[in-house]
């Protein structure tokens, strides 16, 4: 099984999990960053 990448927010008076996120890759960022320059670009 792979191991699973995530952020996790707890509540920093309780350690109470709020919500986890999954981790972004380098090219997760990558594509995302194109897209918004792409759409800038416009």
């Amino acid at each position: 099984m792979a191991k699973r990448h995530v952020y996790a927010v707890a509540d920093p008076a309780t350690g109470k999990l709020i919500q986890e996120y999954p981790t972004a890759t380098d090219e997760v960022v990558d594509t995302a960053l194109d897209a918004a320059a792409c759409a800038y670009a416009r």
